[in-house]
């Protein structure tokens, strides 16, 4: 099992990335049709100088260390993808983050327990009734964590 807002899954190579210090968090800057710069294509990635392991989706992508998007300070800085904040833009228009649900996924990898693992199983737990569709139910860490010994090769 991953530990919970410590261990991620790349998505380029599938592997367990095993700190934030050793990930990317990348996306893509596109301006819309107003002109105005939005992210989009959100993605976790090796980035890990000591191994020499570095993995990108696209090259031309905006990139930070994954470590400053997670616990309590990168809450805040996720946060800056949907509304930037007052006294930076302060007349609000639309978030920075061009897809919604793209963003919600990557906001929840990074800040709920269990969720970066458990997301895999979530359709098999739909599909065998194990969850229904209720909104707050279905991402609460201790659901996640049934999910995960529910139907994880690994744990059973």
């Amino acid at each position: 099992m991953l530990k919970p807002l410590t261990q991620f899954i790349c998505d380029h190579c599938g592997h367990i990335i095993e700190t934030p210090e050793k990930a990317y968090l990348e996306w893509e800057n596109i301006n819309d049709k107003e002109g105005k710069s939005r992210a989009t294509n959100f993605k976790i990635v090796h980035h890990d100088a000591e191994t020499n392991t570095f993995c990108s989706v696209r090259p031309s992508t905006a990139t930070l260390s994954l470590e400053k998007f997670t616990g309590p300070d990168g809450i805040g800085a996720l946060l800056s993808f949907y509304d930037q904040g007052e006294f930076v833009e302060p007349v609000f228009s639309v978030p920075r983050a061009l897809n919604l649900r793209e963003f919600t996924d990557i906001f929840r990898r990074l800040t709920i327990p269990f969720y970066e693992e458990g997301r895999q199983y979530l359709q098999f737990a739909f599909d065998d009734g194990f969850i229904s569709s209720n909104q707050y139910g279905i991402y609460r860490p201790e659901k996640l964590q049934a999910f995960i010994e529910k139907y994880s090769p690994a744990v059973q």
